[in-house]
């Protein structure tokens, strides 16, 4: 990738230790091409198939859980060689899934063996949910209490999170993507795991399909016994990201339930922000926001609250987005976190 040149001159370097996703390319595209920015979204790179495998199988979980394995400390020289251009104080934000790197106290590795660093860890799902997801792995529980005393910064979308553990709060990031015009095929369009909310999901579908609308919806996560045999729905059936931007340029809104604890700026709110998109949700953030006021945000709990002819008219409005929430916006707010 070609380096770009900022026009803001930053105080410090930027390495990202993201999450694989494939959405994260295009949430960070903006800045992904800056010589003050480095992103890994794998430790190992794919070009080294034969270290790639020997480090997952020196770090799997379910393998030390059963014997710590010795020299797995090694890897801290592997995953992050500064080779910026310019020398700065390096700021490393960790997506929460590298909360794994605990175990070889690679958190502190990287403050010996770069003086001045900052250290941030930014959520992108619930406390909850992290909190079951590495339950009984073999470097410990997440624990929101280590991570507040081991980094300068604990970043959550979750206002929830924020409040309860006194956090930062700062939205999801998505970089101002271009897009097309395409047909209108549906009404609504919804993409997610099922998590707490299938019944919540089966419920507004079968509302929406009887006032007339047209549904798009990828649940997965969904066992046989638990889904309907419906049109407009499908199940266990993974879109990569160009295809969920597709299906999002193809249809007239976009559906948001959030999992029970969240209250937070989410993906799906940056998707109708920046494809301009009715948002039917949920989720309480949006009062919060400065679109908070906007036609094209329709809030709901268990039911539909709008008719047809309603939902026609807030379709034709426009959100007149700013890019409040582009990743550029969030190196402004670290500089100015760390300013003094």
């Amino acid at each position: 990738m070609s380096v770009m040149w900022s026009r803001e001159v930053y105080k410090y370097n930027y390495v990202f230790f993201w999450h694989d996703a494939d959405y994260y390319r295009y949430a960070f595209s903006e800045i992904l091409g800056f010589e003050n920015v480095i992103f890994i979204n794998k430790l190992i790179p794919d070009e080294k198939p034969f270290i790639q495998m020997l480090n997952r199988v020196h770090n799997s979980a379910k393998l030390n859980n059963i014997v710590k394995l010795p020299g797995r400390k090694l890897w801290s020289e592997v995953y992050f060689n500064d080779s910026f251009t310019k020398k700065k104080p390096i700021v490393f934000i960790f997506n929460s899934e590298y909360y794994r790197l605990r175990s070889i106290d690679y958190f502190s590795y990287l403050r010996g063996k770069y003086p001045g660093c900052k250290c941030i860890m930014f959520l992108t799902d619930t406390v909850d949910r992290y909190k079951y997801s590495f339950s009984g792995k073999f470097y410990g529980d997440y624990d929101i209490e280590y991570i507040k005393n081991n980094f300068d910064m604990v970043i959550s979308y979750n206002m929830s999170d924020v409040e309860r553990y006194g956090l930062t709060y700062y939205p999801l990031i998505y970089s101002n993507v271009s897009t097309e015009c395409v047909d209108i095929t549906s009404d609504v369009f919804f993409v997610g795991r099922a998590k707490d909310r299938l019944d919540l999901l089966h419920s507004i579908y079968l509302q929406l399909v009887s006032a007339g609308f047209r549904c798009d919806f990828y649940i997965t996560k969904v066992e046989n016994e638990q889904m309907l045999e419906k049109s407009g729905i499908k199940y266990n059936h993974k879109l990569d990201y160009k295809q969920v931007i597709d299906h999002i340029n193809s249809s007239n809104a976009i559906l948001e339930i959030v999992q029970g604890g969240s209250n937070g700026f989410t993906l799906r709110l940056d998707e109708a922000l920046v494809f301009n998109k009715v948002l039917i949700t949920n989720n309480p953030i949006v009062d919060t926001i400065p679109y908070s006021n906007s036609p094209k945000i329709i809030r709901i709990s268990d039911k539909i609250n709008f008719t047809r002819d309603d939902f026609v008219k807030r379709c034709a409005g426009n959100f007149d987005y700013k890019g409040e929430y582009s990743p550029k916006n969030l190196l402004s707010f670290l500089e100015r976190s760390f300013a003094a």
